[in-house]
Order: C-alpha cells, then sequence, then structure tokens
C-alpha cells in the first residue's frame, strides 16, 4: 500500500506539474498556431500578443488574460481595422470546468475596446468575417444541451466604438463607453445591475445630428426570468446630457418575435431638461442659462415585434411658456410652446401618424410659427403643415452665444403653406395638391475665423407651387467667387418623402470668377512650442449624391483650381445616378482652349470612375508638364520638351481615394499634331550624342508631325512618326510605363559627314575597310537606335549592320559615273551628231511633258479653289454659335483634305502621261546612241 501511495503521488504531482507548465512550455507554438488557425477560418487578418495563464495563485479559479487582440480587414476592407482589445480577461470556477455542466465564469473584463463597423453602399459589412464551410451541414435531431454559462461579472472599460452605414447614410460614434453588469446568472430566476457611461456620442443620419458630444448615463435594475426569457425593469434612469427618463415594463424573447409592454417618460418637468439635448447650447455654458417653462414628455410601446410587424407605440411632447436666456446676453428666446403627437396602433410603419400641431418661439422678437400633420408615411404620404418666419439673422447673436469672429446679418421671410398627397404629384394630379408661399432671404452676410472666406448672399428667393419649386433669384458671393443662377426645381415634395424619388432642377449659372482653391485652404496645426506650421491633406472622394437628377447650363468668365486658370468656360453639366456628366464643356486653357466631354461617378465610393474625350487646341506642352504632376509620369520625356500641340485624347479610368487616377487602370489613346515642338536635355538623347560623338543627336525636333497614342496596362504605345535631328531624318516609335521604364525604336538615315569618331563608328570604318572603301564614300548610313532602361538610367543601343551594304551600293554608282565620262571623253563626231539628234527629240518631248503637267496643274488648283470656297460658305453659315462654328470647321477641314486628294489625283494622272512622253523619247534617244556606239 506505501508502494502504490507512493506511485500514485508521484505520477499525480507529475501531472499536476506537466498541466501547470506544458501551456507555457509551447506557449510560443500554441500562440503561433491560434493565429495560423484563426486566419485561416476567417476573413480577415488576426494578430494578438502576449497571454497569460493562472492556476495555483488563483486557486480554485482559472485565470485567462491575453493582451493587445486586432483583427485588420482585407480586400475591399483594405486598411481597416474592426476591432482591438488591449486586454482581454477570464476568471473561471476550476471545478466547474471538471464537472463540465454549468460552467461559471465569474468575471469577464474587457479593456480599451475600439470597434470600427462599417457597412457599404452594397450592404457588404465588415464584421461579416467567417469563411463559408465548404463542407454541407446535415440537419439533424439534438439532445438539449446540459451546458450553461453561469456569469458572475462583466465590465467593458473605456470602449469607443464607430458605424458608419452607407445604406442609410448613418454615421455614430461612441467614446469612452463603461459598461458593469452583475448578476448570479446561474438562477432560474435573478436580479441584474447595470451601469453604462458614455463620454461623448455622436449620431448623424442624412446629414442630420441628432446628437452632438451627447453624455450618457443609465441605470438599469432588471428582474431576470432567464428560464422563461422574460425581463423585468424596475427602479431605471436613462439620462442624455439634462434629459431624464424612467423605463418601466418588460420583455419576453420569444422563438421568433419580441413580446413587450414598456412605458417612459421625462423624470423631470423642466424645459431646461430637454434644451440640453440641442448641441449649439450645451456645449456653450450651459449651466449659467436662465430657463423657464414646463416639459412634458411620455411614451409607450406595447404588443409583439417581428420582423414583419410593429407592436403600438405613441409619444407626446408638450413644451408650455418656454424661454431660455444666456445671462451675458441682451437678449432671449421667448414664448416656446410645442405640441407633438406621434402614434401607431400597431402592424405597419404606416400606420403612424404624426401631429406637431404647434412649433412656435420668437427669437430676439422675430416669431417663428410652425405646424404639421403626416399620415401614411411609408405608402403614399398625406401632408398638412406650413411655416411662417420672418426675423433678422443679426439678432441670432442677441441671444446664442457666437464663436470669436463669428459674425451674421440679413433678413429671412417665410410664408409656406402645403396641403394634399405626395401620389397627386406623382401623377401629376396638381389641382388635387396645394404647395403656394415663398421664402427668401436677403442681404445674408456670413463670417467666420473658422473659414478664410466671407459668405455673402445677396439675395435667394424661392416661390412654391405643386409643380415646381422656382428659385426665381440667386445672387452671392463666396470669398473672391461670385455666383448667379435660376432654375426650377422639380418633385421636390416626393424626394422629401419617398426614398426611391430623385429630386429635379435645371439651372442656369454664371459667374465672372470662381476661385476653387479658397475651398480648399491648408489646415493649420500648431506646434507644441506654439509656431504654427502648415500641412497638406490629401484630397478625399467628392461623392455624387442619389436621386438627384440636376442640368447646370454654366457660363463662368474665369475659373482658378490649384495652379490652373480656366477662360470662357462654357457647357452643360449634368447631375444624375451618382454621375456628373461634362455636355461639350468648352474652356480656354493652357496657352490654348479645349472642349470636354465625359462623366465622374461614384457609385462605388472606394473607386471613382472617369471617362473623358477631350479636343485639345494649342497647349504649350511646358505650361502642360507644370500644371499636371501625372503628365512626367505618363510622358517621362515632356518636361524635357517644348513646342505647342492638338490632340484628340479619350481616357477611362478609375481614381483612388485621393482623387488622384490609378495609373495602371487608365485606358485609351488619341492622335497628336505636333508644333515647332524639340525635345532636348534628356538623359537617353544626351547618351545618344555621346556613342556617335555628336551633339546634333541631343536635340529631337518633331516638327508638324502626327502622333498616334495608346495608353493601356500601365504604358503608353506610340506608331511609328517622324523626326529630325538637324540633317538627320528618320522615324520613333515604341512605348513608356507609367513606372519610367522605355522601350523605344528610332530608325535614322545619318548624313556620313554626320558621324564622329566614336567606337561604333570606327568598327563601321573598319569593315568598310577590309572592302577596299571609305565610310565617307556613302551619302547616307542607315542606324538603328534603341533606348531602354529607365527614364533616369537609360540603356542606349547602336546598330550599324546594314551601313557596309549602302557603301557599296554607293561605290557601284560611283564607278559606272567614271566609266561614262571617259567614254564621253573619246566620242568622235559622228557622236556628237547623233547626240545632237537625240538631244532634240528629248528637248521636244520635255516641252510637250511640261505642258502636259501645267495643264494637270491648272487642273487640281482648280479644284483646290473650289473646295476652299464650299468650306469658307459653310463656315460663314454657322454664325455666331461656337458649338455650330466648331462643327462647320471641322466638316470644312475634311471638305479641304478632299479637295486637295482629288487635286493630287489629277496632277498625278497627268505627271503619269507626261512621264510617258519622255521615257518614249528616251527609248528613242538612246536608241540612236546605241546604233553609234554598236560602231
Amino acid at each position: 500500500m506505501k508502494k502504490f501511495l507512493k506511485i500514485f503521488g508521484f505520477t499525480l504531482l507529475t501531472l499536476l506539474i506537466l498541466i501547470i507548465a506544458l501551456p507555457f512550455l509551447f506557449k510560443g507554438t500554441i500562440i503561433e498556431k491560434v493565429k495560423e488557425e484563426a486566419n485561416n477560418s476567417l476573413n480577415a487578418k488576426v494578430d494578438f500578443g502576449e497571454f497569460d495563464l493562472g492556476l495555483i495563485s488563483t486557486f480554485p479559479n482559472f485565470n485567462f488574460s491575453i493582451n493587445d487582440v486586432k483583427v485588420e480587414g482585407i480586400n475591399q476592407f483594405e486598411g481597416i481595422t474592426l476591432a482591438s482589445i488591449k486586454n482581454l480577461y477570464l476568471k473561471v470556477d476550476l471545478m466547474s470546468v471538471i464537472s463540465g455542466d454549468e460552467i461559471k465564469v465569474k468575471t469577464i473584463s474587457i479593456t480599451d475596446p475600439t470597434i470600427n463597423a462599417v457597412v457599404l453602399a452594397d450592404s457588404t459589412a465588415n464584421w461579416d468575417i467567417a469563411k463559408a464551410s465548404d463542407e454541407e451541414v446535415e440537419e439533424t435531431a439534438e439532445e438539449p444541451s446540459s451546458f450553461k454559462l453561469g456569469l458572475k461579472d462583466l465590465t467593458i472599460t473605456n470602449a469607443n466604438i464607430s458605424y458608419n452605414d452607407a445604406t442609410s447614410d448613418m454615421q455614430s460614434s461612441i467614446k469612452g463607453l463603461n459598461f458593469n453588469l452583475s448578476g448570479d446568472m446561474t438562477q432560474d430566476v435573478t436580479n441584474l445591475e447595470t451601469h453604462t457611461t458614455i463620454d461623448t456620442l455622436n449620431l448623424v443620419m442624412e446629414s442630420i445630428g441628432y446628437f452632438k458630444n451627447a453624455v450618457v448615463d443609465v441605470t438599469a435594475n432588471i428582474n431576470a426570468d432567464i428560464a422563461n426569457d422574460k425581463y423585468t425593469f424596475t427602479e431605471n434612469e436613462f439620462k442624455i446630457n439634462e434629459l431624464a427618463l424612467t423605463l418601466d415594463g418588460w420583455v419576453a424573447l420569444l422563438e421568433e418575435s419580441y413580446d413587450l409592454d414598456l412605458k417612459f417618460g421625462a423624470k423631470k418637468t423642466e424645459f431646461k431638461n430637454i434644451l440640453s439635448l440641442v448641441p449649439a447650447v450645451y456645449m456653450t455654458d450651459f449651466a449659467s442659462v436662465k430657463t423657464a417653462g414646463k416639459l412634458a414628455l411620455d411614451g409607450y410601446a406595447k404588443g409583439t415585434y417581428t420582423e414583419t410587424s410593429l407592436p403600438a407605440f405613441g409619444l407626446d411632447l408638450k413644451i408650455e411658456d418656454a424661454m431660455f436666456k444666456y445671462p451675458d446676453l441682451p437678449k432671449a428666446v421667448n414664448n416656446i410652446q410645442v405640441d407633438l403627437h406621434v402614434d401607431n396602433p400597431g402592424g405597419s410603419e404606416d400606420n403612424t401618424f404624426v401631429n406637431l400641431k404647434r412649433f412656435y418661439m420668437e427669437m430676439a422678437g422675430n416669431p417663428v410659427d410652425m405646424n404639421m400633420k403626416i399620415r401614411t408615411p411609408v405608402s403614399d404620404p398625406d401632408i398638412d403643415g406650413g411655416i411662417k418666419a420672418k426675423f433678422n439673422m443679426a439678432s441670432v447673436k442677441d441671444v446664442i452665444p457666437m464663436e470669436a469672429g463669428e459674425e451674421m446679418n440679413g433678413n429671412i421671410t417665410a410664408n409656406v403653406r402645403l396641403k394634399g398627397k405626395v401620389s397627386a404629384l406623382e401623377q401629376e394630379r396638381y389641382e388635387e395638391f396645394t404647395a403656394e408661399g415663398q421664402l427668401a432671404i436677403l442681404n445674408m452676410d456670413y463670417k467666420s475665423d473658422s473659414i478664410p472666406y466671407d459668405v455673402m448672399l445677396k439675395q435667394m428667393v424661392l416661390n412654391f407651387s405643386p409643380q415646381y419649386v422656382e428659385l426665381a433669384t440667386f445672387d452671392a458671393k463666396i470669398g473672391k467667387s461670385d455666383m448667379n443662377a435660376s432654375g426650377k426645381i422639380e418633385n421636390f415634395i416626393a424626394y422629401a418623402f419617398a426614398d426611391d424619388e430623385a429630386l429635379k432642377g435645371r439651372f442656369n449659372f454664371n459667374s465672372n470668377l470662381m476661385d476653387l482653391n479658397e475651398f480648399m485652404e491648408e489646415e493649420t496645426t500648431t506646434s507644441a512650442t506654439e509656431t504654427s506650421e502648415t500641412t497638406e491633406e490629401p484630397l478625399s472622394v467628392i461623392e455624387i449624391p442619389k436621386n438627384i437628377d440636376f442640368v447646370l447650363a454654366s457660363n463662368m468668365n474665369k475659373v482658378v483650381y490649384d495652379n490652373m486658370e480656366i477662360n470662357n468656360l462654357k457647357g452643360e453639366l449634368a447631375v444624375k445616378d451618382q454621375k456628373v456628366s461634362m455636355n461639350n464643356l468648352a474652356m480656354n486653357l493652357l496657352g490654348g482652349s479645349m472642349v470636354m466631354n465625359g462623366y465622374y461617378e461614384t457609385t462605388n465610393p472606394k473607386k471613382p470612375g472617369i471617362s473623358y474625350d477631350l479636343a485639345v487646341n494649342d497647349f504649350d506642352i511646358e505650361q502642360v508638364n507644370s500644371t499636371f504632376a501625372m503628365i512626367e509620369e505618363m510622358a517621362p520625356y515632356a518636361k524635357n520638351m517644348k513646342g505647342r500641340f492638338n490632340t484628340s485624347l479619350n481616357v477611362l479610368g478609375v481614381l483612388d481615394e485621393e482623387m488622384m487616377p490609378d495609373l495602371n487602370t487608365l485606358t485609351g489613346g488619341g492622335d497628336m499634331q505636333t508644333k515647332s515642338m524639340r525635345l532636348s536635355g534628356f538623359k537617353a538623347m544626351d547618351k545618344l550624342a555621346e556613342i556617335l560623338k555628336n551633339d546634333k543627336f541631343s536635340k529631337l525636333d518633331i516638327n508638324d508631325t502626327h502622333v498616334k497614342y495608346e495608353f493601356k496596362d500601365g504604358r503608353v504605345y506610340v506608331e511609328p512618326f517622324d523626326i529630325k535631328m538637324g540633317p538627320i531624318t528618320g522615324t520613333m516609335s515604341g512605348s513608356n510605363g507609367f513606372d519610367q521604364t522605355m522601350d523605344n525604336k528610332m530608325t535614322l538615315k545619318v548624313p556620313s559627314s554626320e558621324l564622329g569618331t566614336g567606337e561604333a563608328v570606327n568598327k563601321l570604318n573598319s569593315q568598310a575597310g577590309k572592302l577596299g572603301m571609305n565610310l565617307k564614300a556613302a551619302e547616307h548610313v542607315n542606324v538603328d537606335v534603341t533606348l531602354k532602361g529607365t527614364v533616369d538610367d537609360p540603356k542606349v543601343g547602336v546598330n550599324l549592320k546594314d551601313a557596309v551594304g549602302n557603301i557599296v551600293d554607293d561605290v557601284k554608282e560611283q564607278v559606272k559615273e567614271q566609266i561614262k565620262e571617259k567614254i564621253e571623253d573619246v566620242k568622235d563626231d559622228a557622236k556628237e551628231k547623233a547626240r545632237e539628234q537625240a538631244d532634240k527629240l528629248i528637248a521636244e518631248a520635255k516641252k510637250q511633258a511640261d505642258k502636259v503637267r501645267a495643264e494637270g496643274k491648272n487642273a487640281g488648283d482648280e479644284i483646290r479653289k473650289k473646295a476652299d470656297a464650299q468650306a469658307n460658305e459653310l463656315i460663314s453659315k454657322a454664325g455666331g454659335n461656337p458649338f455650330k462654328k466648331k462643327a462647320a470647321e471641322i466638316s470644312a477641314k475634311k471638305m479641304k483634305q478632299e479637295g486637295e486628294k482629288s487635286a493630287l489625283k489629277v496632277e498625278a494622272e497627268a505627271n503619269k502621261k507626261a512621264v510617258a512622253i519622255e521615257a518614249k523619247a528616251q527609248k528613242e534617244a538612246d536608241a540612236i546612241m546605241a546604233k553609234v556606239e554598236s560602231k
């Protein structure tokens, strides 16, 4: 027995040591394996730091702690952190784990968690990261599990949560959330105590701010019938800023629905409590605000809630005889009266009835009076309401504190009445809908230290009717920019009450100056030493709103954008289906002019799309290169060029999130006509000049040349075009990469006198010498040049392999000429007479041939003259309309080209006849001379 006890004790001790030690011995292996399995099973990148296990010191509890847990998004969520937790701590009753029936988790503590939830426009959510299983799961009946989780305490400390939902245009953020839940969840019926605080709560939906930096404090005691999933609220207080609400009732969780009976109401009846929800008021010395007035707020929700049905609910809000006044300001907001009633008997959202019987206040003596009833808000909104207001904006500073340097002036008057069903407007039964009145803003002037420019709205008048809202007048000046507009807005009521209705409008817009740089001022930050330094923020995607159908006929004399000045901008901008289209948008810039057609669209805000067709006339290449940084990437030699050009260009591609083109997505091409264009100072050409020992090779002239180009897959491809380097002529073709790589070829015809004494030339001289010839004997030498490598490190190759053949041909011709000269020296008188006869025959033939050519030239000139006259007549008929004139110029140019083609054809036929006459005479003359020679 002693021996058995020793063996048993030793074995137990060994097992205990292994249980304690193994997790630490293989800690690194465990961490890597868990990371690997997590990344394999999730569409995300999972990482975490050290973890600790505790048993002996905390016996009979088992402690687990893990640090720096992080889940990073991939694919379209690349760079977005879904979740990060500084520390996760669990305390578990060890004996409950061993028994397995009921695991008692005494404590869960989460410290400094950060959650960043994102929903894209296509409903894709970044938290949906579980990979789909390849295995089919068979549905089998399972026995109810005996496992229970017995949680005693749950604590979340300093959580930060953000939620951005593109499907509902909602942005929300929670900072400094602290939560504690305590209670014994091992019992069927237990009391749960919860306490939640939020330092700042922000909620914006469809550009409307519902909460701004709101402070939340919630204490909720819940009687939990866990066995029956019913939870009763007792002694609860929900506090948002200074508004405290009580909640009584219960919620029961059914299999596919919720059953509930809840009532809530304001705990305090002072107007000051609800005033605290107004962000501008709450954030500015709220404690010192003098208030008066009564508040009554209560509501209920009772019934069953499912995916297709709502419980009955209601809300009543009344504010009577209220006012507020800041102690340091001269005037108050008085006579505030609010009577709001919301009711739904249950079933559908469409059963909701909203009745704002009255909203009235006097702001420094300026009255604002509103009312609105809305029935069937989903299926066919039936509205009845209006607004009357008349106040001076300067009085706002008398009742609400303004920021330093903030000032506003101007007058607003409104008297608008709306009554009827939206369906009457959709079906154009305008006689069944009342929409009348006017909204006018006069001499509004706004200044603030937070913006670098003043805003002055001299006049804006909106006239309301059932068919449309007429923008009768809009005259404004923002900073240096002036704006004038007029037009109509259609479908505004249907747009306001239905998600799928588009707001339509057509406007005429005029401006003498639009300085867009003022609207993109760089932000200023202050360093720790209180010195100001400017940091340039990258541009972000400008998202085109949905359900907007606007047409803007624009006429702007001058537009300043970044380092570019645009003059005489005219054309049409159309906004529809999240796309801005440019239709015949003409402008003068970069020393020339341009007509643009195309669009910018943001159906995918992460990757905005562009498509443009450009007709460019007389642009200066130096101005283009200095204005657009991307030109150097697309055409690396552009910065070394001078001259002007015309081009037709089409481009299709995608922008990144900083509104810069993704060069690898760009496709398109065009046809360029150069004007006095020269390339110099380009490293590849300098290297060619060095190889051939002639500086003329370093300067490339491209004059009056057509260059056809195409870009795709990150490269620009160029078809062969004519080039010139002094007396050297040739062609060039190839491609250049947006990554600055080059793959170009030049085929040159070089006068032998222009070849220097470089290694390549010496090699050619050696080859020619072996044939007993001199390199200078050839008039021209053909040279192939390759330009490869990169712009900064070019690789230049020179090929002279065909040059020796050129020399042999030239020498043969020279020998023939020398033989002919010797024969001519020994001819006798008979030969001279024969030559005279032959020459006379040739002269007569030439005279006849010249006559035929002259007649052909006259006929060709007549065709050209007629084509020019028809082209000029076509242009004159276009009148002063710049678009008709542009189209006429294009047609006239084509007409002249066709005339030139016909004229050249006539001249070619005449020349062909003349050549035949001369050839026949030459043949007869040769026969006479051959007869003499044979003798």
